[in-house]
């Protein structure tokens, strides 16, 4: 199955949708992935589905869904060789209108804290609404008056660009600095605009190792300036 936009199948026609399924299929497979000439292996393929399955568009697949926008389903069985042996379903849907999340919240798991890294698990109230998350120092954090001047200050640092966005569960990994504190943020975010109260946890990743029994001797020698020219 694939998904496009509203209207595409009688724009590009069927076998057009299908051919870029099936070359999106062949992308995708682990064998054929690096485009080597490999054929792909429809029956481990982990896009190719068979009997009963649901999905959720937008956070199990790679599609952006967006609100109240027209979209179209493709669906057709082939065989092992990835030949077609099935006439083309096409079911269309439409999605809602956008309604700001309530209560969003975000909760921050912190695993493998190392002196140089450590990872963070992203798990938010609602599975289907987009948010920004990042990380950033303790010292930065802590600059900013209120968590309203931090969310302000992110999404104006690159000139007002678009933030990057995730839906459901999400998994960070972060190299760091021995003994700093971080903090992991994030908020539901769309169109520009933080949608939901900051959310945020602190970390602090491992000191350096240190050897409270170590020992530092040297032997000091005084000059005057005509030695030291003559010696250097």
């Amino acid at each position: 199955q694939i998904v496009y936009p509203g209207g595409s199948a009688e724009k590009y026609g069927k076998s057009v949708c299908v051919e870029r399924l099936l070359q999106r299929l062949d992308m995708y497979d682990s064998g054929s992935g690096l485009g080597d000439g490999t054929p792909p292996n429809w029956q481990t393929n982990e896009w190719v589905q068979k009997g009963e399955m649901t999905t959720k568009m937008g956070a199990d697949q790679e599609w952006r869904i967006e609100p109240e926008s027209t979209y179209e389903i493709f669906i057709f069985g082939f065989d092992k060789y990835g030949h077609r042996t099935t006439d083309v379903s096409v079911t269309e849907f439409t999605t809602p209108e956008y309604v700001a999340p309530t209560d969003f919240k975000l909760e921050f798991e912190f695993s493998k804290i190392e002196m140089r890294s450590f990872t963070c698990t992203v798990t938010p109230s609602q599975d289907d609404v987009w948010y920004h998350v990042g990380l950033t120092s303790a010292n930065n954090f802590d600059q900013y008056k209120d968590w309203r001047q931090f969310i302000d200050a992110v999404i104006h640092a690159d000139g007002g660009g678009t933030l990057a966005q995730y839906v459901g569960e999400e998994v960070l990994t972060s190299s760091c600095t021995p003994g700093t504190e971080y903090v992991a943020y994030g908020f539901a975010y769309a169109d520009g605009q933080a949608q939901s109260d900051l959310s945020s946890a602190r970390v602090e990743s491992k000191p350096l190792p240190r050897n409270m029994k170590a020992t530092v001797s040297g032997t000091w020698q005084v000059y005057n300036g005509d030695e030291l020219a003559a010696r250097y």
